[in-house]
């Protein structure tokens, strides 16, 4: 996944409060709702790769179902594009078809 923030503050936080540059650290960055402000809290503990619970068992256009077959439970990731109209989100999306997917699959027996 590649993620391009452009024009954004940005305030770092670590725990030895210097900016890592020869190792890679893990944490929780959140961007504010305006997109104009973010910030990075170093967390200690993390894992940064592991093999997944999930994997994906349909990709729509905006929309994908992850399947956790530990848990017998679906995941419906939705991506959503900033557009001037909050209205027009959901039209963007095929999430119904994401649904129809879960119920022929869980149901189709």
């Amino acid at each position: 996944m590649k993620t391009r923030l452009e024009k954004v503050d940005l305030s770092i936080t670590t725990i030895k409060n210097s900016i890592p540059t020869s190792k890679a650290v893990t944490g929780r960055m959140r961007v504010s709702a305006d997109m104009e402000s973010a910030t990075f809290v170093e967390e200690e503990g993390k894992v940064i790769l592991s093999e997944g619970k999930c994997s994906r068992v349909y990709r729509g256009q905006n929309c994908s179902v992850w399947y956790d077959a530990e848990k017998d439970e679906y995941r419906i990731r939705v991506t959503l594009k900033k557009v001037d109209n909050p209205s027009t989100m959901m039209a963007q999306c095929d999430f119904e078809e994401c649904l129809n997917y879960i119920i022929r699959r869980k149901y189709a027996n």
